[in-house]
């Protein structure tokens, strides 16, 4: 919950870069979207986590090059 808050608050933060606070809203909009970088019936492993590998990746970026 505390890291739902932090991203939440970073996000709409004006001291942090735009290109990080828009890194999750992408990533959420990525694993919404139709397309896929790993399409689920090619690749079945990773084809079924990559949009929660990117979400991650993304959330990972934004808090820890946050300034502080």
């Amino acid at each position: 919950m505390r890291l739902l808050r932090l991203v939440w608050r970073l996000t709409f933060d004006k001291r942090v870069p735009i290109i990080l606070r828009a890194l999750v809203p992408l990533a959420i909009g990525y694993g919404l979207s139709p397309l896929d970088l790993a399409p689920d019936n090619k690749v079945h492993v990773i084809g079924r986590f990559d949009d929660l590998v990117i979400l991650g990746l993304a959330v990972l970026l934004l808090t820890k090059l946050a300034p502080q």
